[in-house]
């Protein structure tokens, strides 16, 4: 759980031709207000699976057994050391065995991942003046579990955490107002981000085969990765940018838009011949 990281006074207003241009562009459209930035408690819940093709339905299985593993992440666009990230853990099999069109409920302490004070802005003069709002966001990794070791699984997730911590620190802390303004851009950055990330999640060959000894033979599978990003946006910011970053992270295979209250969303995992769609639903608390 993250705890509060940073002031929320807004930023003495830049100064200089640019910036003095873009603020009369943005008043012409009617786009700038008067400065409103808050903090909010959040919840962004995973709250079911259905097990759309299971794996193991052969005539000598006995269904899937799967579970999912979420690494948060939350940083301030243009504030360096901001970028904060945390890998849930609380791994369990959500069933000893779910066949085709099974619903499975996934605990709050594997899915429900909370975020204290997330920085909120409401206009764009804010974004103008050097406030910007806090991105924030899961990855998220399904898995079939067989018989590797839970502690190996951590293990393997807390590298993950390592090299998403980084990618985040790498794209997001940099973003400048022009950057912000480009959604297609930032979702497409995040999605090559995602990439690395899950190359991460693949075992060097000596990890593989301590895994697979460990594992007695039978590893865990990947079934597929997922990613979720929210900008911490209210008011007139939020309606500007909603649906065009939605439409973004679609096209990058990833889902999010301006952090609402109670806005729900779905991923599909794929892979290793299984399918499971989870459901996922924000919270203000």
């Amino acid at each position: 759980m993250f705890g509060t990281k940073k002031d929320t006074t807004t930023a003495v207003p830049r100064r200089g031709r640019t910036a003095t241009k873009l603020v009369a562009a943005l008043s012409g459209f009617g786009l700038l207000a008067s400065a409103c930035v808050s903090t909010q408690d959040v919840d962004l819940n995973m709250e079911t699976l259905t097990v759309v093709t299971a794996q193991e339905d052969g005539f000598f299985s006995d269904g899937d057994e799967p579970y999912v593993a979420v690494i948060e992440w939350r940083a301030v666009p243009g504030e360096p050391g901001s970028t904060r990230t945390q890998y849930k853990g609380n791994l369990a099999e959500l069933s000893t065995g779910a066949f085709d069109g099974e619903i499975l409920s996934i605990p709050a302490s594997m899915g429900s991942s909370d975020f204290n004070n997330l920085q909120f802005v409401d206009n764009i003069s804010d974004v103008v003046n050097g406030t910007n709002p806090e991105l924030v966001g899961t990855v998220m990794i399904a898995m079939e579990s067989d018989a590797t070791p839970w502690s190996l699984v951590d293990n393997v997730m807390l590298d993950v955490q390592s090299a998403l911590h980084t990618e985040v620190e790498n794209i997001v802390e940099p973003l400048t107002l022009a950057e912000l303004a480009n959604p297609t851009a930032l979702a497409n950055e995040l999605a090559d981000a995602s990439d690395r990330v899950q190359d991460a999640a693949t075992p060097s060959i000596g990890e593989a085969l301590g895994i697979w000894f460990a594992s007695l033979g039978d590893p865990d599978d990947f079934i597929g990765v997922n990613f979720e990003v929210w900008v911490a946006a209210k008011g007139a910011l939020a309606d500007q940018i909603d649906i065009p970053l939605q439409n973004a992270l679609a096209s990058a295979g990833a889902v999010g838009g301006a952090l609402r209250d109670n806005e729900t969303r779905q991923v599909t995992f794929s892979g290793d011949d299984a399918v499971y769609r989870v459901n996922l639903r924000t919270a203000y608390e």
